[in-house]
């Protein structure tokens, strides 16, 4: 997929596929993978020799779709909210905004903790990998989000429209 335009065309095609019955059915019981799973608990595999989370190649498959055609989207499960079901009518392509408002609606997650501009243009300024109080784990304790989110706002993978971004060595 290369552009705006293909994503939302495939978005499109991937919510009718999703309506129909026999590929979306959440009374059916999950599936659990039994073998790899990722730091977060979802299946991992191997797919054309790339190791890749299996929900993605299982989605694809089932509906038969490209693995492009999910580039840039996630995939949410229903409300069985068993990262490690694979059950494929559990399953479903989305936006992450989609999957949050899921996740907020079956009281999975609360509402995200997010950083304020100030609070990125700080850590990017201060932000020193070992330090013990400039640290990602240490800013992260200091704004109360995680330590991914400050690496990623730091780092310039989020709030791409502040200045002094770190550049990866």
């Amino acid at each position: 997929m290369t552009n705006t335009t293909d994503k939302a065309v495939w978005l499109e095609k991937l919510r009718a596929i999703d309506a129909d019955p026999e590929m979306f059915d959440e009374s059916e019981p999950c599936i659990p993978w039994r073998a790899n799973l990722d730091k977060d608990g979802y299946p991992m595999g191997r797919w054309h020799g790339k190791k890749v989370r299996m929900l993605r190649v299982i989605y694809c498959l089932t509906r038969n779709v490209p693995i492009s055609a999910i580039d840039g989207l996630v995939i949410r499960h229903g409300r069985c909210s068993d990262p490690t079901c694979h059950n494929f009518k559990h399953i479903r392509a989305g936006t992450i905004q989609e999957n949050v408002a899921d996740m907020m609606a079956l009281g999975r997650q609360v509402a995200p903790s997010l950083l304020t501009d100030d609070q990125v243009i700080e850590a990017r300024r201060i932000f020193a990998p070992f330090h013990p109080e400039h640290s990602a784990s240490a800013l992260a304790k200091r704004y109360g989000v995680d330590a991914s989110t400050v690496h990623r706002a730091v780092m310039g993978q989020t709030f791409r429209d502040l200045p002094g971004a770190r550049t990866p060595r």
